[in-house]
């Protein structure tokens, strides 16, 4: 038993927390815009199955001190039905690099954390003698916060442990011993499956990707295609119906690959036609297929997502690059957020939400497949 010192790991606590949310930039990007999107995501929140759009299962990170192991291990077991666990012990930390370093690096690839207070120490706080949690599980739990916010970070508190009365507010449950935690890993686990019906906005590079990409295309995009009746192809005009033809935002699958050569084996097969869109400081342009003189839709694939993957690189730094797995993990958190953002700000906005639809790259195949059958199935009712 050491001696624990509660200045010391609540200013840590406080540190690791403001690391993470005071970038002011960001901030100033996402402005009043709630970071609680109540926009429910298809076939989330089923034990069976997850998103069609997210393609890596969820990553749950463990904390706990050296004593909390035991402890750890058994909520791991709890848990590995709903996600890909990784405890501290399990290699987490990488030589050469100090505890605070590999912790921003690593912590960013993961969705959900639970931190285990349990009986580490003794402490004398105004002349009370009680149990603690270690300084390490304080700073973690601050780490995990501000990184995946309080709505996604866990703490399970052994009871007798003190409780720091900053983290009031912040989701928690207790356990008495062992056999407490299957229980209570069970109240983790249900909240983990009404998150996934949520998509929140973080604070993560594709946010300010899909402001960007909102503001300057698919916004002025939609205005004129919701006030005008044409488009540009050739410089002939072309007659497009907003109310009842849709801009298809295509995603791509993942960001493992440039999107601009991805973009071009999508279109090239479909015979998709470039269409110039009318703006008020420039041409805007689209791809779309033409089928004698009826334009019937749109797509665009928003490429600017290359930087979310060069963002991911160049943050997890030069050695980090090669490493598929967390690379990838972080990249699918970067591709979710995208969507997400883009959707809520699709759906916030009276001219957006009638004419942009968000698709992935399954969902485009199957209507151009369609949209080629049209013109045998026109003639076939003509007959």
């Amino acid at each position: 038993m050491t001696i624990w010192n509660p200045a010391f790991a609540i200013r840590s606590f406080w540190i690791a927390l403001i690391q993470f949310q005071n970038v002011g930039i960001m901030k100033a990007e996402v402005g009043g815009i709630s970071k609680r999107i109540q926009k429910k995501r298809k076939g989330i929140g089923d034990s069976k199955g997850e998103d069609a759009m997210c393609r890596i299962q969820d990553r749950i990170f463990i904390a706990s001190s050296a004593e909390g192991k035991k402890y750890a291990e058994i909520v791991e077991v709890c848990l590995e039905d709903i996600g890909r666990v990784t405890k501290w012990s399990d290699n987490f930390f990488r030589l050469g690099e100090s505890t605070l370093e590999n912790l921003c690096k690593q912590a960013v690839g993961f969705d959900y954390a639970v931190v285990l207070y349990t009986k580490d120490d003794h402490a004398v706080i105004r002349k009370k003698r009680c149990f603690t949690a270690r300084d390490n599980v304080l700073f973690e739990h601050g780490i995990f916060t501000g990184l995946l916010s309080r709505y996604r970070t866990f703490a399970l508190i052994q009871k007798g442990v003190r409780v720091p009365s900053d983290l009031s507010g912040i989701t928690y449950v207790f356990f008495k011993n062992e056999k407490d935690l299957p229980k209570e890993c069970g109240k983790i686990a249900d909240k983990i499956h009404e998150e996934r019906q949520i998509s929140r906005i973080s604070m993560l590079p594709s946010t300010a990707t899909a402001l960007s990409y909102f503001e300057n295309f698919v916004k002025p995009v939609c205005s004129h295609l919701l006030t005008e009746d044409y488009v540009l192809s050739g410089g002939k005009r072309l007659a497009f119906n907003g109310m009842n033809q849709k801009l298809n935002i295509v995603l791509p699958q993942t960001l493992s690959e440039d999107l601009k050569p991805r973009f071009y084996e999508l279109k090239k097969p479909a015979a998709l036609l470039e269409i110039q869109i009318p703006g008020i400081h420039r041409h805007f342009t689209g791809y779309g297929r033409l089928i004698g003189e009826t334009l019937y839709s749109l797509m665009d694939m928003p490429t600017c997502l290359n930087v979310s993957r060069k963002a991911a690189e160049l943050y997890m730094g030069k050695d980090f690059i090669g490493s598929a797995s967390h690379m990838d993990c972080v990249s699918a958190r970067e591709l979710e957020n995208f969507r997400a953002t883009l959707q809520y700000l699709i759906d916030d906005d009276d001219t957006a939400r009638h004419v942009a639809c968000v698709i992935d790259e399954k969902e485009f195949l199957k209507i151009e497949v369609l949209q080629q059958r049209l013109p045998a199935l026109e003639s076939g009712l003509r007959a």
